[in-house]
């Protein structure tokens, strides 16, 4: 009887052990959970301040420029305004660029034409006909003239 006392004791004795292990895991788990609760909490106050300082910003600057931002929409609106009508310019402007470039393309397609029918070979035949009778020519002169 006493010696199922002690296996009983020792039954007890070794799930108080387990259950002081697992008592001092939680509380370890509590405060590494309480720390960063507080370094959350720390953070959440810290980005609500830059929130509120942003806020009070723009109301600052809302409050200074006035009726800025009206000016600046209708400086925008002109600007579109002007871009569009440059852009349509530039498209008329090419256009007639293009108009200009394909005459004078056709101009020069018909002088290529017109060139591709000369006689090249009896030109040149001319050509060396006239130096002939030139240099005959100075060589005369030379001969009358010392």
């Amino acid at each position: 009887d006493k010696e199922g006392d002690c296996t009983r004791c020792n039954d007890f004795e070794s799930k108080m052990k387990q259950l002081d292990r697992s008592l001092s895991k939680e509380k370890k788990d509590l405060s590494t959970t309480r720390s960063k609760l507080e370094r959350c909490k720390k953070k959440s106050l810290s980005l609500e301040q830059q929130i509120s300082d942003l806020r009070v910003e723009i109301e600052n600057r809302e409050a200074t420029n006035g009726g800025a931002g009206d000016s600046l929409q209708a400086e925008i609106s002109s600007l579109r305004e002007k871009n569009e009508s440059l852009l349509l310019a530039m498209k008329d402007n090419n256009f007639d660029t293009l108009k200009q470039l394909r005459a004078e393309n056709f101009q020069l397609k018909k002088e290529n034409e017109r060139l591709l029918r000369v006689d090249h070979l009896g030109l040149f035949e001319e050509i060396e006909e006239m130096k002939i009778r030139y240099n005959e020519a100075v060589r005369q002169l030379n001969q009358r003239h010392p």
